[in-house]
């Protein structure tokens, strides 16, 4: 969203406000749906307010950052979709689990909460002759966090526990040593 937005207008002066970025695309970022949603929404401006308080007009660069999820091709990656990994991963699994995984997309974490991307993401999921379902928990900006943190919790991962003086004292690698 930063260079998106630093590509379209100055908005966020010199040093580039990763904060007024993030913010930017958290209350103003959207996917859409069907065509003519796109074409609404390409054609108005929404006001989104920076951390200094300074307002700020967002046009299409609050489109295309969440659409790069899908289609990562209009921010110049050269890498499948969210939709297409999905798939690949599904196409992977065993033949007899392909359709309960399908019935059982879960969406997770904070790029997940854009308005509009579980529908877009069924629409582009949905090959007519499968049953998909795309579930989007309202808590799933902190899932990851609150799974990593009931997992973390478990008397089988204390020994993988890591102090803050065995990583200081061994580095990255101790993470190695200790969990695998």
């Amino acid at each position: 969203m930063l260079r998106l937005l630093d590509e379209c207008r100055s908005y966020l002066g010199p040093r580039g406000c990763k904060l007024g970025a993030h913010r930017v695309k958290e209350r103003a970022g959207c996917v859409a749906v069907f065509d003519h949603e796109l074409e609404d929404a390409m054609a108005r401006e929404e006001s989104c307010e920076l951390p200094d308080g300074t307002i700020v007009e967002v046009g299409l660069e609050r489109l295309r950052c969440p659409e790069a999820l899908l289609r990562p091709n209009l921010v110049g990656l050269n890498v499948p979709g969210m939709h297409e990994c999905i798939i690949d991963s599904i196409r992977n699994s065993p033949h007899e689990v392909q359709n309960e995984l399908y019935g059982n997309i879960i969406l997770s974490g904070g790029n997940t909460m854009f308005t509009g991307l579980p529908e877009r993401l069924r629409k582009e999921l949905d090959a007519g002759y499968l049953r998909v379902k795309v579930v989007a928990p309202p808590e799933r900006k902190s899932s990851v966090f609150i799974g990593g943190s009931i997992l973390a919790s478990l008397a089988m991962m204390q020994p993988c526990w890591i102090s803050t003086a065995q990583y200081n004292e061994a580095g990255p690698g101790v993470v190695h040593r200790k969990c695998f």
